[in-house]
């Protein structure tokens, strides 16, 4: 099981998933170490059992060797039959076996001769553990040395006090050592395995009463309040951090019902005078409505006849005092009708009346209906407007709105610039966007008024001092129009060397 999968199980199993697996662990490895200690003991009785039949087989040839004149056979014939004797009644072998070997059946097998090649290097004991077809078998070897006792039966061979003479070789099954422990293993392994589920089962009571049942409370409360019923008795009687848990569930749950009635009251009362504020906006907007439609009716139309009749009175009188006073007539009806068209068209902006459907079209051919349309006005005053593009470029804008856009920023240029100067309209494609550059000689804007010249009104101090007509809501117009298109416009104006405005459009 993995870290995610884990996370996945229910509280109940993220308990016991780890409790259980460190059992097993602690069980698993218990059970090595025993094995390991089991086998170290099965070796040390193997050898106490070896070492015993040693010491027990010399101080039988010792007390035999020392009465050899009263008991009969000699300690060697004697060991011998001894021997013999033990393989039927025992299930230990022993060997004596000579360094100078005279009978047969004396002679040292691999083993033997091994230990003994290493009693001559000094060595005390000699022992292996050897698998044989009916089991593994423990073998053991001592060495005998020459004593005053058995001097004399081996003197001829030409022995002395302290030689070694040969040695011992004991043999011990281990299979009755083993069958014994593993006995005794098997009813310690299933007193251990009864332990550690008597355990389990305490700790998942435990478990279940002191943490599941609890939690599984608070979840039901928990439940509840999120289905709004904040009437909960949590009745969990733990004097630990689940029982704390649950008085600061039921505070929290008194809390939140309290709050929820006053919330409720505030809402009711918010509602009440929202409805009552919308009702009088609704009827704001209706009066609003019935005022644009009056305001549209009642003074275009009579701004219209003024201007009209101006225009007609100017073509029949001569260049007179007459003439100039219908010229302001007619100027001021002009600049009147075209600042109820811009207050117009903000009102529509600001009340999201006004709908703008930014599509696919052709930049340059705007453009050029744009400057050829304003050519003769740029002209009466004394300015060319050139456009300088020679590629089809393509951008995602509403075309009547960006026709306003350069309308009000050409004519604005037009009005800020000195007879003789020129005004350059280009277009340019920048990575994914198309960029319109409109760039004049005229008188500049301070630095300080630049970020103010788009702000409803707004007009700079030399322009208010030089030119007294206009609404200072053209720009205001053109940049809401441009950010409706998910356009920008950026301005960069230098005093008495000119201004340059950009829009940058979403190419399609």
């Amino acid at each position: 099981m993995d870290i995610k999968s884990l996370f996945k199980l229910n509280l109940h199993k993220k308990i016991a998933f780890p409790f259980i697996s460190a059992v097993l662990i602690i069980f698993v490895a218990a059970y090595f170490l025993l094995e390991a200690r089991e086998n170290r003991l099965i070796l040390d009785a193997a050898y106490c059992r070896a070492r015993t039949a040693f010491k027990m087989i010399v101080l039988t040839r010792q007390w035999m060797a020392e009465r050899r004149n009263k008991i009969k056979p000699i300690a060697a014939v004697a060991t011998k039959e001894l021997s013999d004797h033990a393989r039927q009644l025992s299930d230990i072998r022993f060997h004596i076996i000579s360094d100078r070997s005279i009978n047969p059946s004396n002679a040292p097998d691999e083993f033997e001769k091994a230990a003994m090649k290493q009693f001559k290097r000094g060595k005390k004991e000699v022992y292996e553990i050897v698998d044989t077809k009916k089991g593994k078998i423990y073998r053991y070897m001592a060495p005998l040395f020459i004593n005053k006792a058995c001097r004399s039966c081996h003197i001829h061979q030409g022995y002395r006090i302290y030689n070694f003479r040969g040695g011992i070789s004991i043999s011990v099954p281990l299979s009755p050592i083993y069958g014994s422990i593993s006995k005794n293993r098997k009813i310690l392994l299933g007193l251990i395995i009864a332990a550690g589920l008597l355990l389990l089962i305490l700790v998942k009571l435990l478990i279940t009463k002191l943490v599941l049942i609890p939690v599984k409370k608070l979840d039901r409360a928990a439940a509840k309040i999120s289905q709004g019923d904040y009437d909960i008795d949590i009745q969990i009687q733990n004097n630990d951090e689940l029982g704390n848990l649950a008085k600061t569930f039921i505070n929290m749950s008194r809390k939140i019902s309290l709050s929820q009635t006053v919330l409720q009251e505030r809402i009711k009362n918010a509602t009440e005078r929202l409805n009552a504020a919308n009702e009088k906006l609704s009827k704001i907007a209706e009066r609003k409505s019935e005022l644009y439609s009056a305001l549209a009716h009642d003074i275009r139309t009579p701004l219209a006849v003024i201007i009209l009749g101006a225009e007609t009175i100017e073509t029949k009188l001569n260049k007179t005092e007459n003439t100039e006073i219908v010229e302001a007539i007619k100027n001021n009806a002009k600049s009147l009708k075209a600042l109820f068209d811009n207050l117009l068209e903000i009102e529509k902006i600001e009340d999201g009346i006004l709908k703008i459907h930014p599509q696919k079209q052709e930049i340059n051919f705007i453009l050029r209906e744009i400057v050829n349309e304003l050519a003769p006005f740029a002209k009466h005053s004394g300015i060319t407007l050139i456009f300088d593009s020679d590629k089809e470029l393509e951008a995602v804008v509403d075309k009547d709105k960006l026709a306003v856009c350069l309308q009000n920023i050409i004519l604005n240029a037009i009005k800020f610039s000195p007879a003789g100067k020129e005004i350059r309209v280009e277009s340019y494609k920048v990575q994914n966007t198309v960029v319109v550059e409109i760039s004049d000689q005229g008188i500049g804007i301070a630095p300080d008024e630049i970020d103010k010249i788009f702000n409803k009104f707004y007009r700079t101090k030399r322009g208010r001092h030089k030119y007294r007509y206009g609404s200072g809501l053209g720009l205001t117009i053109a940049k809401k129009f441009v950010e409706g298109m998910n356009g920008k416009i950026y301005v960069a104006s230098e005093l008495k060397k000119g201004t340059k405005i950009k829009i940058v459009l979403q190419s399609a």
